[in-house]
């Protein structure tokens, strides 16, 4: 069996290489894309896109488990490693005594857990397997990729498998289905309606509130008050009162460790329609500072919790944040900075994670036309499959 990881430029040119050294059995063990670079990392040369696959033919009747499979490939051709017989082991010495062929294989043993999955993907049909290649292509997670294909298999009759038309608008409509359940913030009569934003640091939040208030408050003609309980970032927080001030809204500035002061705050603006309070960024990694939102929800009460996350994130924190932050029971979610990048799939994957609707999109700086107040589903799955590049409005 030979393992094999490839780098290139593209997908399509990864699959030429893999044939043309495996042969046209080859299996897909592992992909990955580049994500964009910002800043001075964008200095450093292009990322390549990775490509890690096998010559190995795993068929239906195969008894062995594809790890194993590998685990004994390994153990055939590499020198087991050998621990240090002292009663405490020095791992940094055990480690550097490991050949780094061993370590790789390692490595592509613990991702074979689905390799039947993706043995499924190589032998599907062409037009198939190309959908899954573009979702791949664009971040989509390879397990809900597989899991997505894997229905449309099961969906269509085998004429329309070959027809890359009738792949594709299944393909969009699956993706539309999942994108369906989208709810901005909802206004009642004679009510008004507290709504409060959490997130970490960095996502965009306080702009996100300036460009929400702006446009109910222009657009849908209704009354709005801010208030910013976020005291540990002065120029946020200044921001936002500016904006509020242009447009003629009621502003109010919080302790967010002082619950009378959130309660007044909230007590002077209940005659508009809606209140949008800014709470502070957090770390879900700060157990404090978590704590501290936790209390300040509390005091607020609010009707509705938003939940903002940046899209530029990977998808690893991103699970984090919404593990972490699941204690404060968001009702809803916002994804922000969808200019700042070109692979869009991870928006599925977070969708597919999270019960609860999308309220907004961010699509850039600019105070208040970059948000989508009813995020459109056929946009964002034409971003998810390819077909458009950029989330911004031309």
């Amino acid at each position: 069996m030979i393992i094999k990881k490839l780098t290139g430029d593209s997908f399509e040119e990864l699959l030429r290489q893999a044939k043309k050294e495996l042969g046209d059995d080859f299996v897909i063990i592992k992909t990955e894309a580049p994500r964009p670079r910002k800043g001075l990392m964008k200095l450093f040369g292009r990322q390549k896109y990775v490509l890690v696959a096998t010559d190995a033919k795993m068929s239906s009747r195969q008894s062995e488990t594809p790890a194993k499979t590998v685990e004994k490939h390994v153990e055939k051709n590499y020198e087991p490693l050998q621990t240090p017989r002292a009663a405490h082991c020095d791992t940094t010495q055990a480690q550097n005594n490991c050949p780094a062929t061993l370590q790789a294989l390692n490595e592509v043993r613990d991702m074979l857990a689905d390799i039947y999955a993706k043995t499924r993907m190589k032998s599907a049909p062409e037009e198939l397997f190309n959908a899954y290649l573009a979702l791949i292509n664009n971040c989509v997670s390879e397990k809900l990729a597989q899991n997505i294909i894997s229905k449309l298999q099961k969906k269509l009759v085998p004429e329309q498998l070959t027809r890359k038309d009738a792949v594709n608008q299944a393909l969009k409509l699956a993706i539309r289905n999942l994108l369906k359940n989208v709810s901005p913030i909802q206004l009642k009569n004679g009510k008004t309606g507290v709504i409060a934003f959490i997130g970490p640091t960095g996502v965009g939040k306080t702009t996100t509130i300036a460009k929400i208030a702006s446009n109910i408050t222009i657009y849908q003609k209704k009354k709005v008050g801010v208030i910013t309980a976020d005291a540990t970032r002065i120029g946020a927080a200044d921001q936002l009162q500016k904006i509020v001030e242009i447009i003629k809204l009621p502003f109010a500035r919080v302790d967010s460790e002082d619950p009378k002061a959130i309660q007044e705050a909230v007590r002077k603006m209940s005659g508009n329609d809606v209140i949008l309070i800014d709470t502070a960024g957090r770390s879900p990694l700060d157990k404090e500072k978590m704590a501290e939102l936790r209390k300040t929800l509390a005091v607020i009460k609010p009707d509705e919790t938003h939940l903002v996350l940046s899209i530029t994130t990977n998808m690893q924190t991103i699970d984090a944040q919404l593990e972490k932050f699941s204690d404060f029971k968001y009702d809803k979610l916002i994804l922000t900075k969808l200019d700042e990048t070109t692979k869009f799939g991870l928006i599925l994957d977070v969708l597919s994670k999270v019960k609860i609707s999308l309220s907004y999109i961010t699509t850039g700086q600019v105070i208040p036309c970059d948000i989508e107040m009813l995020p459109d589903a056929e946009k964002l799955t034409k971003l998810i499959v390819g077909e458009q590049s950029c989330a911004r409005p031309s």
